[in-house]
């Protein structure tokens, strides 16, 4: 249930191939208070994602980010949001293969390549802890998104820790 929500979000929220010509930049939703304060909160909190990356716990997987990438020609949107895991920090830069379908990203790339980026890019990160999510920022921002706009969605519950942050460790 936990994917099913997750694949649902992540086809709402990213621009898609529809043949129409481009926007300006991204799907609009991306613009929201909810989203654009969602991104500001992931943003001040890398520092706490970069320390647990580096010395993770041992019950905690799949550390990813999510980074803004420029898109096709033929993708209804210029720009989209995916997500990275494998993830390594080198300075300013960011590498990490590509998470699920990134067809549309510029350069003819598909899940699992590799590419690098500058950390100023990113917008999210995630990763399981305890057997649910930390981070996950925008995902978060999007039920209050939805629920502003009168959608009715898929509850959250069971998928999160009540705090995005993970607890100070000792």
């Amino acid at each position: 249930m936990k994917y099913l929500l997750i694949a649902f979000l992540l086809v709402s929220f990213s621009g898609g191939d529809s043949g129409v010509d481009q926007k300006p930049y991204h799907n609009s939703t991306y613009d929201s208070p909810e989203l654009q304060a969602a991104f500001a909160e992931a943003r001040a909190s890398l520092p706490i994602f970069w320390a647990e990356l580096e010395t993770p716990a041992p019950d905690t997987r799949l550390y990813q980010v999510r980074v803004r990438q420029p898109l096709t020609e033929r993708a209804k949107y210029r720009y989209s949001y995916i997500w990275f895991e494998n993830v390594e920090r080198n300075g300013e830069e960011v590498s990490g293969e590509i998470d699920l379908r990134a067809s549309l990203i510029k350069g003819d790339h598909k899940a699992g390549d590799r590419l690098t980026f500058p950390e100023t890019d990113i917008v999210d990160w995630r990763f399981i802890g305890d057997g649910n999510y930390y981070g996950f920022f925008t995902h978060r921002a999007s039920f209050a998104y939805l629920e502003r706009k009168g959608i009715r969605s898929i509850s959250p519950n069971g998928l999160y820790h009540d705090d995005p942050l993970p607890p100070p460790r000792e």
